[in-house]
């Protein structure tokens, strides 16, 4: 094969659990081109990425002809959506990626598990390849996610330990609440480390607030700027986050990573991949998952999927993250 094109159009942590299928499929193929399809917003997570050619930006008028005009043998699909599927419906050699969109229906709506021992997201992807019989001899590699980006400049002192805090994630049933993070912190600094505020836009409000409780922190949230996260995550000795696209991004510059789970659980498969991590979840309620993406409201009025979950637990298992091996 001498021209590969992938699609995943979503956020910054679906396009980082594909990071692992790019660069095995170019360790499988060294002499094919490999180009991408996504949306604008996640054109710096793949701009450095070595294994690529081209990273195209997709469009609502983007079309099939556009698409052939490439000359590609195989399209990979892993966004499988109706956008997806119409974009890519006259191509000979596709593959598209099994969602277990019904299993993840009967797991929400019904608490029927089908889900249980179920491979992570980019193992997956790789399933749904080798099923297809296209690329015989394809398998993962054990590296991880991959994040490239220039040299920056924000340098943290090497003689601090710093703890990077990522309060943001895109629904509410997803966030730790702020006043216990700002716990957290007051506790990392008690213990004579330094807490470092990351996010992005929609972030600068819930950092602000914490940084206005405990003025010890240092607050880098800011606009949305990719390769400025990524430099400040991967000078810093841990982080800690919610079920979100940073969670992502802490893996793939191999830093280790607390994960807070709330509405969402391990079964769907966007599980810290191939990195040092501790998962914290609440598991006494019955009534998680409410949703595979997460929420604007807790349907059960108590939101205890996460305000149950307190700072002391989350500190002592930071505390093993970072300090033990």
């Amino acid at each position: 094969m001498k021209n590969i094109l992938i699609i995943r159009l979503s956020s910054l942590g679906d396009i980082l659990l594909t990071t692992p299928v790019i660069r095995s499929l170019k360790k499988l193929l060294p002499d094919c081109n490999i180009d991408y399809l996504t949306k604008i917003e996640n054109k710096e997570t793949l701009e450095f990425n070595p294994h690529l050619r081209k990273v195209y930006i997709f469009r609502e008028e983007t079309s099939l002809e556009e698409l052939t005009a490439g000359g590609y043998d195989l399209v990979i699909d892993l966004q499988n959506s109706m956008k997806s599927i119409k974009l890519t419906s006259g191509v000979e050699k596709k593959i598209r990626f099994n969602k277990s969109n019904v299993k993840k229906f009967l797991l929400v709506n019904f608490k029927l598990n089908l889900l249980e021992n179920f491979p992570q997201i980019p193992d997956r992807y790789a399933l749904s390849i080798k099923r297809s019989g296209y690329l015989p001899g394809f398998e993962l590699d054990n590296e991880g996610l991959e994040m490239k980006f220039p040299v920056q400049t924000v340098p943290l002192d090497p003689r601090n330990d710093y703890i990077a805090i990522a309060p943001g994630s895109k629904h509410f049933t997803k966030r730790w609440p702020e006043y216990h993070f700002t716990v957290l912190c007051r506790m990392i600094l008690d213990s004579g480390a330094i807490p470092v505020l990351i996010g992005g836009t929609s972030d600068i409000k819930i950092c602000s607030a914490i940084q206005e409780s405990e003025p010890g922190v240092i607050n880098l949230c800011s606009e949305n700027e990719l390769f400025r996260i990524s430099s400040i995550l991967a000078q810093c000795k841990a982080a800690v986050t919610c079920d979100s696209g940073l969670m992502h991004l802490s893996c793939a510059v191999k830093t280790p990573v607390l994960v807070i789970f709330g509405s969402t659980v391990r079964e769907f498969g966007f599980t810290p991949y191939k990195n040092k991590s501790i998962v914290i979840e609440n598991d006494s309620l019955s009534c998680r998952p409410c949703s595979h993406i997460g929420k604007s409201y807790c349907p059960q009025k108590h939101f205890k999927c996460l305000t149950d979950i307190q700072p002391a637990d989350v500190y002592e298992s930071l505390s093993r993250l970072v300090y033990e091996d």
